[in-house]
């Protein structure tokens, strides 16, 4: 592995361990304590999992850092903001949920986002590999038990239905002879 030395005033790169995040070897069989120690990281994986599922459909995904959007996406000649929360743990009833907030969950500062923030917010399910696209602006989303499947089989269902209902089409019709 290179070394990149400091350059005259730069700030140094943070360190890198690559042992930090050894204690999610075992994932999703982890302790909540070590998720949240490795909430970024955590985040991170939804992020990746998000951007796979739509390159393996031939979307162009582009990564935006501090912005209120993680990610776009080319979708025709429109650009689609999309913000992805990631989910690790099932609640009692076995729903997946997710809060789409601004901010750490135990943290100050917690607000929901405007309108201009984002277009399409996608809930990724790690543990089961399993992204949900979704329009709906509410704060609070929940994935059942009996929608995994259906989103396993078709990961893109959810992705047209939800362009649909902002006005984008996948696969428009084609012109009218």
């Amino acid at each position: 592995m290179s070394l990149q030395p400091p350059l005259p005033g730069f700030a140094s790169r943070p360190g890198t361990d690559l042992t930090s995040a050894a204690d999610l070897r075992h994932y999703p069989n982890v302790p909540g304590s070590t998720l949240a120690r490795h909430g970024r990281l955590i985040g991170r994986a939804g992020e990746d999992l998000v951007a796979s599922i739509l390159r393996r459909h031939g979307f162009i995904v582009l990564d935006l850092d501090d912005h209120s959007a993680d990610k776009l996406i080319t979708v025709g000649n429109s650009i689609c903001g999309l913000q992805i929360k990631t989910v690790t743990h099932p609640d009692m009833s076995g729903s997946w949920r997710v809060q789409a907030r601004k901010g750490c969950s135990r943290g100050a500062g917690r607000r929901g986002y405007a309108v201009a923030d984002f277009d399409l917010l996608a809930i990724a399910v790690l543990p089961m590999n399993v992204v949900l696209f979704t329009s709906d602006r509410s704060e609070c989303h929940a994935i059942r038990p009996c929608e995994i499947a259906g989103l396993r089989a078709d990961p893109m269902a959810s992705l047209r239905q939800a362009l649909c209902t902002i006005g984008l089409d996948l696969c428009p019709a084609p012109p009218a002879p």
